[in-house]
């Protein structure tokens, strides 16, 4: 049991670098950005869905693509990827 909570860290660690939190005026979450050992960018909401992908080294400037491959514009893009948050 033990050896394998190991390999799940172990891979976890190795497919995930670093993560930002993207929260509100008031702290609450509202999604990460999650960089990948190869370079990428990935945009996911506070439950872990993803919504695009950021790649630096596609063309000169990098590309953002959606959740469905589409290229969406040169640089990093991945904030106009997530939907807005609904006011209450």
């Amino acid at each position: 049991m033990i050896k394998k909570i190991f390999w799940f860290l172990l891979f976890v660690s190795w497919n995930v670098i670093a993560d930002q939190k993207l929260a509100d005026q008031y702290g609450r979450i509202f999604g990460y950005i999650r960089q990948r050992p190869d370079g990428r960018q990935v945009i996911q909401d506070q439950y872990g869905k993803t919504y695009g992908s950021y790649n630096p080294k596609y063309g000169s400037n990098g590309a953002t693509m959606d959740k469905y491959g589409r290229r969406i514009g040169t640089g990093n893009q991945l904030l106009l990827l997530l939907p807005p948050k609904d006011k209450k």
